[in-house]
């Protein structure tokens, strides 16, 4: 018999709460429980294991600390789910549990392994402010409610493989700092990444965006080459909803990052800086090329064609410039005026 056909096992909340209070070790496997879990103790030395279960009542942690390792896998919760200010020492795993209520998981912190594999929230879900020290996995997750990552810390490397967002996605201002992978995800509503930092490579081959929204403003990229595909994407979004202001501007950041690429940083990430110290012929004639003369006039003053006051202002500034050292030279003979000089 296996455990989706074993008889439940009800289970008063009361106990599990007594046990958590006492430091015992919480096991349960095909249990219903029904109550609340909301302890009253902020520093808790249980080990949970809950599996193939149902929980008939709300989750609340506010400012705890787990010691130990928790696991709720292949739980179904049907009230709230508040997990704020909480710091979780071991691994927290919530492979396969699906969050019928709102999941608040704020401030929270993941000193190691986290994940959230496969698993479902049915709800709003919000990881705002969460830090996560340790590989984080979300891997063929579904989001039915909005997904909210904001000011989000990824500290190592974040998996979002396969993972389903139904409805707004919003990464604003979270930190990717090792490999991110959003391989095969599903964005079926708007897709937020503003003054998001990837510091490593993030990967975004074969997601979908099928939302009419997708930016990636004044996000920060390590690598061009990963600055290149996902500003492509949002380029495409945008251009198939008609949002002409946004889609110029990834554009100009896609052309961007294909000129760094072929200048003397290639797809290094590195700064200009680290690098100038080449001196060999190829190099030099790849930072005169690109990282100079590319830079100056058609990223800097034509703008890749998506900024027109610039030429303008660029075109008015060499006039007036010219125009100042022909009447400091008395350049030009026969002028009645300074006007003449600007002519």
């Amino acid at each position: 018999m296996d455990d989706e056909t074993r008889p439940r096992i009800p289970i008063s909340a009361d106990w599990v709460l007594k046990r958590i209070q006492e430091g015992k070790r919480v096991r349960l496997k095909n249990a219903i429980i029904k109550g609340n879990l909301n302890p009253d103790v902020k520093i808790i030395q249980s080990c949970i294991k809950i599996t193939n279960s149902t929980i008939y009542g709300e989750i609340n942690f506010y400012d705890a600390t787990f010691y130990e390792s928790v696991c709720f896998e292949g739980v179904t919760i049907y009230e709230d789910v508040k997990l704020n200010v909480v710091t979780f020492r071991e691994n927290a795993s919530f492979q396969g549990t699906t969050f019928i209520g709102y999941a608040w998981i704020k401030r929270t912190a993941f000193s190691s392994y986290a994940s959230f594999e496969r698993s479902t929230f049915r709800e709003y879900a919000s990881f705002q402010g969460t830090t996560f020290r340790e590989n984080a996995s979300f891997q063929g997750t579904t989001f039915i409610g909005s997904a909210h990552f904001e000011e989000t810390t990824f500290i190592r490397e974040a998996w979002f493989q396969g993972t389903m967002f139904n409805r707004n996605a919003l990464f604003a201002e979270a930190t990717f700092s090792m490999d991110t992978t959003f391989l095969e995800a599903t964005f079926r509503s708007f897709a937020y990444f503003e003054e998001t930092t990837f510091k490593q490579e993030v990967s975004i081959v074969g997601a979908k965006f099928e939302g009419e929204f997708l930016t990636f403003r004044n996000a920060t990229f390590f690598l061009p080459s990963s600055m290149e595909e996902a500003c492509r994407k949002a380029k495409n979004v945008l251009a198939k909803a008609g949002n002409r202001d946004e889609e110029e501007y990834h554009f100009y950041r896609e052309m961007e990052a294909k000129r760094i690429q072929k200048g003397i940083r290639g797809d290094s990430g590195l700064g200009l800086g680290h690098i100038l110290a080449k001196t060999d012929t190829w190099s030099s004639w790849r930072y005169f090329r690109y990282d100079a003369i590319e830079w100056l006039f058609v990223q800097g003053m034509f703008g890749y064609g998506v900024h027109p006051k610039r030429l303008m202002i660029s075109w008015g500034a060499i006039v007036l410039a010219f125009g100042f050292f022909y009447w400091y030279g008395d350049g030009i003979i026969g002028t009645t005026g300074w006007l003449d000089y600007i002519k």
